[in-house]
């Protein structure tokens, strides 16, 4: 939905400096609301000023849902409601990411903003082209959770994607032993099981190849197939079409070859998501070569 993906990625802060044009004038528009100096109609439910305040390029872990004409519009559904921010600059003024900067940890508010300054200045949309009028404010109702440092924030990823990493390399491991596999992995990790001989010559870096491949999870999860698409799959080996673990299976087939290639995460597609797999999936192709 166009609506939807206006406000999946918002992902910019602006400077604590902002403090200094706020005001306390109370908002006709919105009872119950004060106004800044730069148009921001803000709330507070709860505010510490006495807890952590946002800096700049830090990350910022906040609950928060997205309201136009009091009806819900976004709910950051897809991460448990939750988004990470990194505070930036402003993109207009008086836009969300002065919000964020307002705010302490543990602190709760109520924001409205221009939406159709969100929608062109965020994402050079037409406002129209996505039913939002001149006269249209989203309300933000945020919950700041956490501040982390980029430092510290970085340091929080690496060390996720280590753990995440890990175990995929168990899964890896626990599927070879229950499925009896006794051939020895390449260098690089990759499987390989013969399932149909081939008769012709292997192709080499620079060639076109042909191919019909199903994509498996190790839970046996179908979640890709040459059949699916009307046009034959081709590539050159060598351009970085295809993933590494391709790269390195095809140059050792023969031509009317088939295999089972059992490649992991990280000569897959790694750290990411792709369609609907998580990060860190190991993956099971069954590849036949067609063509040179």
């Amino acid at each position: 939905m166009k609506r939807k993906c206006l406000l999946v990625t918002v992902l910019c802060m602006v400077a604590v400096l902002f403090f200094a044009s706020c005001n306390d004038k109370g908002s006709k528009q919105f009872p119950g609301f004060k106004q800044t100096k730069d148009g921001l109609y803000y709330q507070f439910h709860h505010q510490d000023m006495s807890a952590k305040a946002p800096q700049m390029t830090d990350f910022l872990k906040v609950q928060m849902l997205c309201y136009l004409h009091d009806s819900l519009f976004y709910d950051w559904a897809e991460t448990d409601g939750v988004a990470m921010i990194q505070l930036a600059e402003p993109h207009f003024p008086g836009d969300l990411q002065a919000a964020y900067a307002m705010m302490h940890e543990g602190d709760s508010a109520s924001f409205y903003i221009k939406a159709d300054s969100i929608a062109d200045k965020y994402y050079g949309q037409n406002p129209d082209s996505v039913g939002i009028s001149a006269e249209d404010y989203f309300r933000y109702d945020i919950k700041l959770l956490e501040i982390k440092s980029e430092e510290e924030f970085k340091e929080e990823v690496a060390e996720i994607n280590a753990a995440r990493a890990e175990k995929s390399r168990e899964q890896l491991a626990t599927y070879v032993e229950e499925n009896g596999i006794t051939v020895k992995p390449t260098e690089s990790g990759i499987y390989i099981l013969p399932l149909e001989k081939g008769k012709g010559r292997c192709p080499v870096k620079g060639e076109k190849v042909e191919v019909d491949y199903d994509v498996y999870t190790l839970k046996g999860d179908l979640v890709g197939s040459s059949s699916k698409s009307e046009e034959v799959f081709s590539f050159v080996l060598g351009e970085g079409y295809v993933i590494k673990g391709w790269e390195e299976v095809l140059p050792m087939m023969h031509l009317g070859e088939k295999v089972r290639a059992i490649i992991p995460f990280d000569m897959a597609y790694g750290e990411h998501s792709v369609f609907g797999m998580p990060p860190f999936t190991n993956l099971v192709y069954d590849i036949k070569l067609n063509k040179i």
